[in-house]
């Protein structure tokens, strides 16, 4: 990444008290001079972000209501907007499918307009989609481009394939300066309990300490191409810097891991010998996608960014830190 592409730079970040959001800001603040901005509601958690008090401004605003975010865009005069606030969770969407839509596309819809009716000189927008938008797919689409239909089945995917549709659109129509990436299944420290790298840390580090020999998962028979935060924050300001407007960029690590052979091998990793699996059909998903694995190439090539930590290594690295700190 180019230092003087950021430096003295004005950022805004919606959903800066997220997980994604938390490490992105945080990684900013490393660079001279930049100044960032986070949007967040009244009732947001600042659990995230409690390490970075007194180094960022927080503004009050919510993605559903229009006037404020011509408020934080006329407080913060950003050169760069991160779009990151969104219901992220795939299985909130099947709960709570009018909540989600509503977030995820009225929201990103609000904030494009805000920044168009604030005719502002920002320079790029990152909208943040997912690999959720691409759907069901066959084996033989398998590794997944950006070329690829979209066709989601789910309310969350078909809320971001919305929103990222929509903003494509508005780099088109109005010639906004905006790039959108899909990251697939990412994890990392700070990360929602309730997804299944999480799910494998916190049983792990029970058995090793001793507190159970059974660890209990929904279908761990399905494959998946996992990376951690970290990279896809990397990706998120690469795409920024050097992404062409209107494009979609891929980021994922292009490695598939049957979930049942990931587990397997942090068992080994911690000599847990002995270590039974077994099937809780309360975890157990009503459609599960068989393979999701994408194909990174064209983020390598345009905006030269690499997966820089194995996923198994990510997990050792919070079940060492759970281990110690329980």
């Amino acid at each position: 990444m180019s230092s003087d592409f950021w430096n003295d730079k004005r950022i805004m970040i919606t959903g800066i008290t997220g997980f994604a959001g938390s490490w992105l800001a945080e990684k900013l603040l490393g660079k001279d001079g930049v100044r960032v901005f986070g949007l967040k509601r009244e009732s947001s958690s600042l659990d995230n972000v409690k390490h970075l008090k007194g180094k960022m401004t927080l503004l009050n605003g919510d993605v559903l209501n229009e006037d404020s975010l011509i408020d934080a865009l006329k407080e913060s005069e950003p050169d760069i907007v991160f779009h990151l606030a969104a219901q992220a969770l795939a299985k909130i969407g099947y709960d709570e499918p009018f909540k989600t839509f509503s977030l995820n596309f009225t929201g990103t819809m609000n904030l494009m307009d805000a920044i168009r009716r604030y005719d502002s000189k920002i320079i790029k927008i990152h909208f943040a989609s997912s690999s959720n938008v691409y759907g069901y797919v066959k084996p033989e689409e398998i590794p997944v481009n950006e070329k690829q239909e979209i066709k989601p089945f789910e309310m969350y995917g078909i809320s971001k394939a919305s929103a990222d549709s929509l903003c494509r659109s508005y780099s088109n129509a109005y010639g906004m300066p905006i790039v959108v990436t899909r990251a697939f299944h990412h994890e990392g420290p700070r990360c929602n309990k309730d997804v299944i790298g999480m799910e494998i840390v916190q049983q792990i580090s029970n058995a090793i300490k001793g507190l159970t020999k059974t660890l209990s998962f929904g279908n761990i028979d399905v494959t998946r191409d996992f990376s951690d935060v970290r990279d896809i924050v990397n990706g998120y300001l690469l795409a920024v810097e050097r992404g062409s407007n209107g494009e979609v960029y891929n980021l994922c690590s292009g490695k598939g891991y049957e979930i049942r052979d990931l587990i397997n091998e942090i068992i080994n990793e911690f000599r847990l010998d002995g270590m039974r699996i077994e099937t809780d059909p309360k975890k157990l998903r009503k459609k599960d996608i068989p393979i999701m694995v994408g194909d990174n190439s064209k983020a390598k090539k345009e905006l030269g960014w690499k997966i820089e930590r194995e996923f198994k290594n990510t997990l050792v690295e919070l079940i060492n830190h759970n281990v110690k700190t329980i």
